[in-house]
């Protein structure tokens, strides 16, 4: 009996942990979306900033790698998160 509320209580503190982590990788990653929104992401539709940005392969293969990096980021905790316990 013991053994079996403490295994809930343990489930229920990660369950609360891998929640924190998803919600404040998905904060992060809105942090940047929102940063670099004009000069990257939505480069198209603002051409001020476009004119302004130097327009460098490096920078759209960096911006690409940091990007993809972001999104395994948000992803890593999510699958935990849906994992279930052992």
């Amino acid at each position: 009996m013991a053994t079996q509320m403490a295994g809930q209580a343990g489930r229920a503190g990660w369950s609360a942990e891998r929640r924190f982590y998803t919600f404040m990788t998905l904060a992060i990653f809105a942090a940047v979306y929102v940063g670099f929104a004009r000069t990257f992401f939505l480069r198209p539709w603002f051409p001020e900033a476009a004119a302004a940005s130097p327009p460098e392969p490096f920078f759209y293969f960096h911006g690409v790698v940091f990007t993809a990096w972001f999104v395994m980021l948000v992803l890593q905790p999510a699958l935990v998160r849906t994992s279930a316990p052992w």
